[in-house]
């Protein structure tokens, strides 16, 4: 699966994977698969020392969250 992500991404699909275990679990096995190529939203933040909520996420590419988060999401996330 790792070696057709590039041309999922390539076309165009957004790559979405549903795990039932920890974010952190969950952030480690999508990296292994490439569906995660860049810094996650949690990455940023905490790079810039604020929380997730506060970070404006335009050019955010991933992000991780727990299930529960799931139903708060909007469209552009």
């Amino acid at each position: 699966m790792p070696w057709l992500h590039g041309t999922w991404q390539a076309a165009g699909v957004k790559v979405i994977m549903t795990i039932g275990n920890h974010p952190f679990t969950a952030k480690f096995i999508a990296n292994q698969v490439k569906i995660v190529q860049s810094l996650t939203a949690e990455n940023v933040a905490r790079e810039r020392g604020i929380s997730c909520e506060e970070l404006e996420r335009s050019g955010i590419k991933a992000i991780v969250v727990y299930v529960s988060q799931i139903k708060d999401l909007e469209q552009d996330d």
